[in-house]
Parts: structure tokens; sequence; C-alpha cells
């Protein structure tokens, strides 16, 4: 029954799908039917009925474009929130909504924490340098742009350079002035403990 509504009937299911075609028709209000009256097929009608009535709407869109702008992770699991970032996207691109580049770069400058700021610079610089020495060789020149896929593989590379110099530190707990006990309050004091 339900492959009648999506795909085409064949020889033998035809009178079956008129019938269900016909019993559909006679639901639907003259306003909208008038709309779709060179529709004979059913599953033409369903398609046609779901892409203008479908949940979908500019909000829905909205609210999940927004979710991306509300993900946000720990420094030191900087590659986690990259993943979510990116799996977030990804569900995106599946619901049908395409998203400007400079939205998702948006989405991912506003990811990076403050210890990975410098690949922005960098990447921007190296642009710079690129449209300049294209610009200075052929004024039309097409501009070179940063994409995302760019700036999330610049800031793995710098969160997998960080992990592999920094093993067993914390990010946080490197620059804290008490990382070890030599420096902490409680262990410097008068003549050490007193008992």
């Amino acid at each position: 029954m339900e492959k009648l509504l999506l795909d085409a009937p064949s020889a033998e299911e035809r009178p079956l799908s008129r019938v269900i075609f016909s019993s559909i028709i006679k639901t639907i209000p003259d306003k909208i039917l008038a709309n779709y009256i060179d529709i004979r097929e059913i599953h033409l009608l369903i398609a046609a009925l779901r892409k203008r009535f479908d949940v979908q709407t500019t909000v829905t869109d909205s609210v999940n474009e927004g979710a991306l702008f509300s993900v946000r992770g720990h420094v030191s699991q900087f590659d986690k929130t990259l993943d979510e970032l990116e799996r977030r996207y990804a569900e995106l691109c599946t619901h049908g909504k395409q998203l400007a580049d400079s939205t998702y770069i948006s989405a991912i400058t506003n990811v990076i924490p403050p210890q990975y700021k410098y690949v922005l610079g960098q990447l921007e610089i190296h642009a710079r340098a690129i449209n300049n020495y294209q610009q200075s060789l052929d004024p039309d020149a097409h501009l070179y742009v940063t994409t995302p896929d760019m700036l999330i593989n610049e800031c793995r590379q710098a969160f997998a350079n960080w992990q592999t110099t920094n093993k067993q530190q914390n990010p946080i707990a490197a620059t804290h002035p008490y990382c070890n006990e030599a420096n902490h309050p409680y262990f410097r004091g008068r003549g050490g403990f007193r008992g």
C-alpha cells in the first residue's frame, strides 16, 4: 500500500492506484486541489503535497541552524567539539538545508577557544598573500577563499600539535600558578605543617 503512495504503480497495481487516488482527492479541499489539477498519478500528488505542506519551515531551519552556534566544549576536548559541529552540519545538509560557507565559518569561529584563535589569523594571512600575488600577476584573477574544511583541518592540526607536545598536561592546569606543590600556598608557609 505504501509503495503505491511513493512509487509509480505497475500495470496490475494501476486499478488500485486509481481507487486510492480518487479517495485522496475527495478529502482535499477544492482551493488546494485547484493547484494540482494537472496531476493524475498518486505518487506525484503525494510528492507535490509533501513539498508544499512539509513540516520543515523556515522556523525549524533557523532552529537547526542555531544549533550549530550552540556547540560548546572544553578546550582539552577541542577535537570532539569539532566532531560535534561537523555532525550537526551534516545533519542540516541531510535535511536539505544548504548553509552558506560564511555562516558555517562563523559557527566554526564561534567554537574555537582562545588558545587556537591564531589559526584564524594564519589562514587570513595566507589567503591575503595568495590573493596579492595572484592579483599582481593578473588583476582579473579568481580570489583565494578560505573554506570551512580548511579551517577545521587547520584547527585539528593545531590541536594535534598541542596534544603531542603536552601529552600529560591539561591546557588549563599548565598555565595555572599552583600546578605543582612548591608554588601552592598550603605547602609554602612558616615551617611546613604544625602538629
